[in-house]
């Protein structure tokens, strides 16, 4: 397995193996073993947010349709950490 989700009530942590997320974020690389960090954010309107925010930061990973059923895109915040921004396509 590269990741696992635990859940309690509206709560979630994912857990992503090392070479994984790094292999899906390359700027993470730079920091060493736990020292890198990404936030994975559920939103209502993904692409207003995308809008929003694009040329004002720095992308890391485009929009896109994940292979679980949402829509996600990633920015990098001034500290290096990654904030992966999701919406589920189910709603």
């Amino acid at each position: 397995w590269v990741f696992a989700i635990v859940q309690s009530d509206s709560v979630m942590f994912m857990f992503q193996e090392e070479k994984s997320l790094k292999e899906e974020y390359p700027q993470l690389a730079r920091f060493p073993q736990g020292g890198g960090l990404t936030f994975y954010i559920h939103v209502n309107d993904i692409y207003a947010l995308y809008e929003k925010l694009k040329g004002k930061v720095t992308i890391a990973k485009d929009m896109h349709k994940t292979f679980y059923g949402s829509t996600d895109f990633a920015i990098e915040d001034c500290n290096g950490h990654i904030l992966t921004f999701s919406q589920d396509n189910k709603k």
